[in-house]
């Protein structure tokens, strides 16, 4: 037996002001939750952008150093340059949402296999550009308290410039199983989904044949799995507007660019001290990890893969998710290779910290009404090499980290 506990659910008022969004991200913090020796909290300010507060608290509700990860802007160019910002316009404000809720599983004597979970969903969206020209940007974090779930679905917040955000809804995407076919009497999102008065003809998005072929552990099993001291950080988003495809016509890439500020005696990039070489250099990063002051560590893993889809594929479902309007999209989506890479923070961070530039092929995001998602993770394990990795026996491993290890070999594999 399932049962959901919502713990704050918040709208922005269309008379709302943004302060700088370059802010530190200070007050409001939502009360922390703790797994394993993580702790984790978001902030349900409605003039700052999405964010997300790390530490490793050694399992106690008390974290003497943190890192926030923080949404700054949208950026479309290449490795080397970029054409175009879209930054979090004056009228974009009114699409910020935050929802923060605890799903329990509890054992049910009628199925004595099913899972017994508790974790805590912290889900931040806003919209980056502007009406007629840009894309929702979400980030739900994963928090497992206890027991292990799968993240099969992953559910999002969002709101619609079909409704001038005066809506809240929120998207449920399968990211593992095949769809199921329905009927015709389902109701799907129309071509104007996105409000802004374009036709359904001009929303149809073709989109070439993956030739990359992934295990199914990639997007399934315990790769999509939470646990106390494991943390999915998932960025979701969808394109829209009439301007969209001539705006990013000519480039190859989006960035969704987050700032990584945080406090620590060492940091490294790659295994590389303050990223030397990296930083700043377009270079592919795969891991950060840092030692707090207090000599704890904190580890965010950058995967190589997302997934993206047809956003018109969506269905309006029957019934309510959170008490919102829910949309159900299938796994009908196409796999690419995601482009992380690492610029100087500069005035952005009071301490320590980089940008970090989550760059998706334009290949598959070029036309409106496109959904992606790329999940990280964040754990405590100590700090290790792709190449100490694969010459160390799984058993000298945390056992968080032994759970990735198929995973990240396949990616340097890969690479």
């Amino acid at each position: 037996m399932q049962k959901s506990v919502p713990w704050l659910c918040l709208l922005v008022p269309t008379w709302a002001k943004p302060l700088r969004y370059l802010q530190e991200t200070g007050g409001d913090v939502v009360e922390w939750v703790k797994t394993g020796n993580l702790c984790v909290s978001g902030h349900s300010l409605l003039n700052e952008t999405p964010a997300v507060k790390l530490c490793n608290c050694g399992g106690h509700l008390d974290c003497q150093g943190t890192s926030n990860f923080q949404l700054l802007e949208l950026h479309v160019g290449d490795l080397n340059d970029t054409d175009r910002q879209m930054a979090v316009g004056d009228d974009m404000w009114p699409s910020r949402r935050f929802y923060m809720n605890q799903e329990v599983s509890e054992f049910d004597p009628e199925d004595p296999t099913s899972p017994v979970y508790t974790y805590t969903l912290i889900s931040n969206g806003i919209g980056v550009g502007r009406r007629f020209s840009g894309a929702y940007a979400g980030l739900t974090t994963y928090v497992g308290e206890s027991g292990t779930a799968s993240l099969q679905f992953q559910d999002f917040i969002s709101s619609s410039p079909q409704t001038a955000f005066q809506t809240t809804e929120v998207s449920r995407l399968d990211t593992c199983e095949m769809p199921i076919e329905t009927g015709d009497d389902v109701r799907r999102l129309q071509g104007d989904g996105d409000g802004d008065g374009d036709s359904e003809a001009g929303n149809i998005t073709t989109v070439a044949p993956d030739v990359m072929v992934l295990p199914s552990k990639i997007l399934c099993g315990d790769n999509t799995q939470i646990s106390p001291g494991r943390v999915k950080m998932s960025l979701y988003g969808y394109t829209w507007g009439k301007n969209w495809e001539s705006d990013v016509a000519g480039q190859d890439l989006v960035f969704f660019r987050w700032r990584l500020c945080f406090e620590s005696r060492s940091w490294y990039i790659n295994q590389v001290l303050n990223g030397e070489g990296i930083l700043g250099t377009g270079e592919r990063v795969h891991v950060l990890d840092m030692q707090q002051e207090d000599g704890r560590p904190l580890v965010y893993w950058f995967p190589r893969f997302y997934t993206s889809g047809d956003h018109l594929d969506c269905t309006f479902a029957q019934d309510l998710l959170y008490n919102l309007p829910k949309w159900e999209c299938p796994n009908t989506q196409t796999i690419g290779a995601v482009h992380v890479t690492a610029s100087p923070a500069g005035a952005a961070c009071a301490q320590d910290g980089l940008i970090v530039n989550i760059g998706l092929p334009l290949d598959q995001l070029q036309k409106k009404d496109r959904w992606f998602l790329y999940t990280m993770e964040v754990n405590a394990s100590s700090t290790v090499t792709f190449s100490s990795i694969s010459s160390a026996p799984q058993s000298q491993a945390s056992w968080g980290m032994a759970a990735l290890v198929p995973f990240f070999l396949w990616i340097r594999s890969s690479l």
